[in-house]
């Protein structure tokens, strides 16, 4: 609804600043409701299964910095994680703008 990716702007900012490489690994594959308004089981179910791996990108035994706007419940940010480590991802961390 936005019409831009805030994270992913952050993301790249941050990447450019620390001299880290930057890729979107990860796509959406469904779907899902604004997390505002939410409590946190709905939360957890709104966002289970939305994201895949982009195959473009190789992460098997990389680390990981994953980078998200705000931190409520962590439901999405622990999904994207899951997703990560489970396509080989080394190690996973997980930085937010705010909370």
């Amino acid at each position: 609804t936005r019409g831009f990716n805030q994270s992913s702007l952050i993301g790249q900012i941050l990447s450019n600043n620390l001299g880290l490489d930057y890729c979107d690994a990860l796509k959406r594959i469904r779907y899902t409701k604004q997390q505002v308004g939410l409590k946190g089981q709905q939360r957890k179910k709104n966002v289970f299964n939305a994201f895949s791996l982009n195959t473009k990108y190789l992460i098997h035994n990389t680390n990981v910095l994953l980078v998200d706007d705000v931190w409520t419940t962590g439901s999405t940010l622990r999904e994207c994680g899951y997703v990560l480590k489970r396509n080989g991802a080394k190690k996973v961390w997980a930085i937010t703008l705010a909370r």
